[in-house]
């Protein structure tokens, strides 16, 4: 989090790492030794979290040249390190305006770390043409072409300062404001995706919105330009890092307010769903009403969520007003119908097909845990443990967060009663090959299946039972087969 107090950072000093001073050592003398005056700059949220004092547990570093390409410096650099009897490693990640990716990066490994090399850019535009050619730039140019004016900051390596070539950067830093160096809408049309990022830094940090970069997000064009210009698995890391922020719910606010809630989740190309308890229009609000319930619930829960089960709960949440819905496409299977949230997970958002699994999965079990009395039924206790297994906890947090009524602590301290926590991995008293000895009629197929579920109910039902009884509720209820 900032602080609330002003801060001038004009002439505040860059606190560099034991481990960045050794990078940028070595990057200043490979210009020596190269007899090169290409200037170094740092680029970015590094500059940013810098002078935020944001703590960082990986190091980030983006280095803009002014006149030699990332790829050219990056061998040059590789070269040096060979030297030295350093390891190193470059690759390239090319360029694809198609998709807002209009630079080419390299890469390259030092000291056990990845520095991206890009060139500093600027733009033409052909007299036939309004669509820009990105070009080698000035670092002024550059600078007004990032997304962000405290994204937009430098930090020079050759003289060891920090450049605010924006003019505002450093001030709206100071004031925690989130605006674009360029008019936004102009800044928005280049690369969409900028839009949705800074919704994600004014969550992240506690900025406000420029009022122009609401304006422009609420624009037709902008908002078309997000759904079809940018991939979605852009746009699905982006809502991933909005969710695993610290303002979940701020960030899910701005885009319901900016009106780009509906170009991320239910974009114009979503196949026709489910009829919805609502109206689509109030899909926004409802989806922030479900997350800000859950996020409520886990600060006054006892039980504390690790890192992916809280991110797979949050997603659950936010998409819990969809429960139960499924969507129709020209691939649609009758006996495999495809959720409305896993459409979203897999194809809006380009997500891992686990993410949607898992989300389907917390959606099914919460409709089986409909009251408080839930609890005191060992045999539905036990199918909840053994269908939601490691998803248990987020399960019962929000279904908490549905149901005042329902207390996720309770439920989990009456497993722990009853000898359930291990119900997941409860197997049937008797295996196949013991299950035909007994019935040597059985024939193969689903009946085998349907009585390998029947022991583990029985067991559920009582935690006690031994192989003989089983064996003898199986030939009882089974005795055609014997």
């Amino acid at each position: 989090m900032t602080s609330k107090r002003k801060r001038d950072w004009t002439d505040s000093p860059i606190l560099l790492s034991s481990l960045e001073q050794k990078i940028f050592d070595f990057l200043v003398q490979v210009l020596k030794d190269e007899r090169r005056t290409t200037i170094l700059r740092v680029a970015g949220g590094w500059v940013r979290d810098k002078l935020l004092q944001l703590a960082c547990d990986d190091i980030d570093i983006d280095i803009a040249l002014d006149d030699i390409s990332g790829e050219d410096f990056a061998h040059i650099v590789e070269g040096h390190l060979e030297k030295s009897s350093e390891h190193s490693s470059v690759a390239v990640i090319r360029m694809n305006p198609d998709k807002s990716k209009h630079l080419e990066t390299a890469r390259i490994k030092m000291f056990d770390v990845w520095i991206d090399l890009v060139n500093l850019r600027g733009e033409t535009y052909a007299e036939t043409s309004r669509v820009p050619q990105i070009v080698l730039g000035t670092a002024e140019e550059d600078a007004l072409r990032r997304d962000l004016t405290i994204n937009a900051l430098f930090y020079n390596i050759n003289d060891g300062v920090v450049e605010d070539l924006t003019g505002s950067g450093l001030k709206d830093l100071s004031e925690g404001i989130i605006r674009t160096p360029l008019e936004p809408r102009k800044t928005f049309l280049d690369d969409p995706l900028r839009a949705l990022r800074a919704i994600r830094f004014a969550g992240k940090l506690g900025f406000k919105l420029n009022p122009d970069i609401i304006d422009a997000c609420r624009e037709p064009e902008v908002r078309s330009a997000l759904e079809t210009k940018v991939s979605k698995e852009r746009i699905g890391v982006e809502v991933d890092k909005m969710l695993c922020s610290a303002s979940p719910l701020t960030c899910v606010g701005l885009l319901r307010d900016v009106s780009l809630f509906a170009s991320v989740f239910l974009p114009d190309e979503m196949p026709k769903m489910d009829p919805l308890e609502f109206e689509i229009e109030e899909a926004p609000t409802r989806c922030s009403a479900t997350l800000s319930k859950f996020l409520s619930t886990l600060e006054s829960s006892e039980l504390s969520l690790p890192k992916e089960l809280r991110r797979i709960g949050l997603f659950a949440s936010l998409l819990r007003p969809f429960g139960g819905r499924n969507v129709y496409t020209a691939e649609s299977k009758p006996n495999r119908p495809v959720t409305v949230a896993s459409h979203i997970i897999r194809h809006c958002l380009k997500l891992r097909g686990r993410d949607a699994d898992e989300v389907n999965n917390i959606h099914i079990c919460l409709t089986k845990i409909e009251n408080a009395s839930f609890v005191q039924n060992r045999v539905s206790l036990g199918r909840l443990v053994r269908e939601s297994k490691e998803l248990l906890p987020t399960v019962l947090l929000l279904a908490q967060s549905q149901n005042e009524d329902i207390s996720a602590e309770k439920i989990q301290r009456t497993i722990t009663e009853m000898r359930l926590e291990h119900a997941a991995s409860l197997r049937p008293l008797l295996n196949g090959k013991q299950v035909m000895k007994l019935l040597p009629k059985l024939p193969k197929g689903p009946k085998m299946g349907e009585i390998m579920r029947e022991q583990i109910e029985w067991q559920l039902a009582n935690p006690d039972l031994t192989a003989d009884q089983c064996k003898q509720l199986i030939t009882e209820k089974h005795a055609s087969f014997l």
